[in-house]
C-alpha cells in the first residue's frame, strides 16, 4: 500500500520541522493529486539533494519544497511511495 511520505532535513529543530512538513504537504497536493488523504508519514533524513536524486533514480515522483528563508534549499521533499521503498528512513 502506497503512502505519502515526507522526508524532512533532520538538521531543523522540531517545531521547524513540522512547518516545513506542511509545507511539503501542500506543494504535493497542488501538483499531484494521488494521495486522497489516506496515510501520511514523517520522515528525516541528512542529505534532501541525494534523496531526491535516489528517490528518483528508483523511478518515485518527488515533489521537493525549497524555503525562501533559507536561501531556497531543500528543506523537504514529498513522494507517494511503497513503504518497502522507504525502510531505510528515520520516523520523525
Amino acid at each position: 500500500m502506497k503512502k505519502l511520505y515526507v522526508i524532512i532535513d533532520q538538521q531543523y529543530n522540531a517545531s521547524y520541522r513540522a512547518v516545513q512538513a506542511g509545507h511539503a504537504v501542500a506543494e504535493y497536493l497542488l501538483q499531484e493529486n494521488e494521495w486522497k488523504n489516506q496515510t501520511l508519514i514523517y520522515v528525516t533524513a541528512k542529505d534532501l539533494e541525494r534523496e531526491t536524486f535516489n528517490l528518483e533514480r528508483k523511478g518515485l515522483k518527488v515533489i521537493p519544497f525549497r524555503e525562501p528563508d533559507v536561501g531556497n534549499e531543500i528543506t523537504t521533499i514529498a513522494c507517494y511511495a511503497d513503504e518497502k521503498l522507504m525502510k531505510k528512513y528515520e520516523l520523525n
